[in-house]
């Protein structure tokens, strides 16, 4: 009997490669349902096919070495600021990850297509379509499209057209280099971006005397150098170690916005004028230059109240007092400064030899009392203080 197979047979052939059904290997699968292949981002393999396992897997999986990883690429470790362990790695991928609009839920992702879309849901994708001219492409600029998804109240201060990162002034470390490459100098914060208005608020809202408020006219944004940057942020990272303020609730450092009112001498801030003069008498431009040097405090006021110190307050109308021009402009410039104050020592009464705070403290808080009608904060480290933003009012 022959015993080759006829084409009747029950013997199955394989089937030509070329026709053979493609499946998915299990090293390509999500590690948590097994069932649907791992979600990729251009060149990056993630471990999930998409969030709800991501987050699934998180809930039941006890904290491992792998929790330090970025939230969204899993790859490089997360950015650690002092005691502030960021979700993500980096500004880029923040940015991937969050809404465009809103930054800051993360952005839809439809579970049944791994599809990641822009915004976080319908209503920040309204939001942003209302900002870009109720939607119509047909008039939007490549400046206002997405490539950044930027509107007038987040669009980056180096005017490239994408959104700044969360309540950043730019929108990635390139644009944040280009800007402390000029430094020193100030860059214009346009009217309608959410930090002019935070700004012109705070502005508004310390202007105690009882006359009128003045109006705002221009908000620059101070840069200064990366050395004065890095000293500032050391000293308030130092200053956070002993209070451990982020436990209570409170900003790193116990960081606040003050006021200082000092001599102009020229017209910086002046209808977009953004270059620092070199006059010796021009402290605005010196402070911007080189921020607060406690070898000259005292040379605007003569004395102090509460000794040789750095004094701002939180009142406009309190600093506006020490906002002189020696130019004929018809403005007038305060500066908003961020302040480390630590732990502040509370005093109504002048302490006027004071040449530091009392041991176990950072800063000077003087509160309204005897012969003092608005408060004022204290310092005397040159590294407690650094300008940040520039108010142009008349």
């Amino acid at each position: 009997m022959n015993s080759t197979p006829s084409s009747s047979s029950s013997v199955i052939f394989a089937p030509d490669p070329a026709n053979r059904p493609k499946t998915t290997m299990s090293s390509q699968l999500c590690i948590e349902c097994h069932q649907k292949p791992k979600f990729t981002n251009g060149n990056t393999v993630h471990p999930y096919c998409g969030r709800t396992c991501a987050q699934a897997a998180k809930q039941s999986s006890t904290p491992t070495k792998g929790d330090a990883l970025c939230d969204h690429c899993h790859a490089f470790p997360k950015r650690v600021e002092g005691k502030v362990t960021h979700p993500y790695c980096s500004r880029t991928c923040a940015d991937d990850a969050l809404c465009l609009n809103c930054h800051n839920r993360l952005k839809f992702c439809d579970n049944a297509t791994g599809k990641v879309h822009d915004y976080c849901g319908k209503t920040c994708a309204m939001s942003a379509r209302s900002g870009l001219g109720g939607g119509n492409r047909s008039t939007i600029t490549r400046r206002n499209v997405a490539v950044g998804g930027a509107s007038p109240k987040n669009e980056c201060l180096m005017q490239c057209g994408r959104a700044a990162f969360r309540r950043h002034h730019f929108c990635s470390r390139s644009c944040a280099s280009k800007a402390d490459k000029k430094a020193p100098t100030i860059i214009e914060v346009p009217k309608g971006h959410s930090v002019f208005d935070s700004v012109v608020d705070q502005f508004e809202t310390s202007w105690r005397d009882g006359t009128p408020c003045p109006t705002v006219e221009r908000v620059y944004r101070v840069v200064i150098s990366g050395n004065l940057v890095h000293k500032y942020k050391a000293y308030r990272t130092k200053i956070e170690g002993k209070g451990d303020f982020s436990s209570k609730g409170e900003s790193p450092g116990n960081e606040r916005r003050r006021w200082h009112g000092t001599k102009r001498a020229c017209a910086l801030g002046d209808n977009g004028h953004t270059s620092l003069c070199t006059s010796s008498v021009c402290s605005l431009c010196a402070i911007i230059r080189t921020s607060y040097k406690m070898k000259f405090m005292g040379s605007n006021t003569g004395w102090g109240r509460f000794g040789r110190g750095i004094y701002t307050s939180s009142a406009s109308s309190k600093s506006d007092a020490y906002a002189k021009n020696l130019g004929a402009s018809t403005t007038k410039a305060l500066i908003l400064n961020k302040v480390v104050v630590g732990k502040g020592y509370k005093t109504t009464q002048d302490q006027p030899a004071f040449t530091s705070p009392p041991v176990g403290y950072d800063s000077v808080l003087a509160e309204l009392g005897v012969g003092l009608n608005y408060d004022e904060l204290v310092c005397y480290t040159d590294d407690a203080i650094r300008p940040a933003y520039l108010v142009i009012y008349a």
